[in-house]
């Protein structure tokens, strides 16, 4: 906006709900923790189920997987154990939702919490305050330790893509080097 740029204006929204949020969020930490460590669980079984479907599919289409990855198994192993991993989802599936229903009904019976949608994602308020506001805070008290000149950063966003990618790292070099070496002395026998 005009006023934004030439003027240099900002823009503060005093949200008085915000100070029992978060308390809120402070009760319901532990539940939200296990709620994630179950959601977390269910994707690593979801993970490996599809890649077992991925080995199905692949051998009745006659192609292989690389690096043989699908010789050690059988079609039944891999039909038993895609059975054993739907069961347990399934059990993950019926422990979670009835977590979720839950999250967030000590702060708001209807609607949970003010600025959550779900476990990971911002409601639409969230989101508008984000877009219009540049701060937000609980209370215009909350700036008295401030001078009038302060300027306020929002600090940086992060994207999905930010996120760290497990690999080899720089300490990790002499465990590549370990595994050249003997990649190299196995060709040479």
């Amino acid at each position: 906006s005009v006023a934004k740029i030439n003027h240099r204006w900002r823009t503060c929204l005093i949200l008085r709900e915000l100070e029992e949020e978060i308390k809120a969020l402070n009760v319901g930490r532990q539940h939200r923790e296990q709620l994630k460590r179950l959601m977390n669980k269910k994707e690593k079984l979801g993970d490996l189920f599809s890649m077992l479907r991925l080995v199905l599919v692949r051998r009745k289409n006659k192609r292989s997987f690389p690096d043989n990855v699908d010789a050690f198994l059988h079609e039944n192993e891999i039909e038993e154990i895609l059975g054993k991993l739907l069961v347990a989802m399934e059990r993950l599936d019926a422990d979670i939702a009835p977590m979720l229903v839950e999250d967030g009904r000590h702060f708001n019976a209807t609607w949970g919490y003010l600025s959550r949608a779900g476990l990971n994602d911002k409601s639409h308020l969230q989101r508008q305050i984000e877009k219009y506001a540049d701060i937000y805070t609980s209370r215009v008290s909350n700036f008295l330790r401030y001078t009038p000149f302060m300027y306020f950063r929002s600090p940086s966003q992060s994207l999905a893509h930010d996120r760290m990618i497990p690999g080899p790292s720089v300490e990790d070099s002499t465990d590549l080097d370990d595994a050249a070496e003997y990649e190299n002395s196995m060709e040479e026998m």
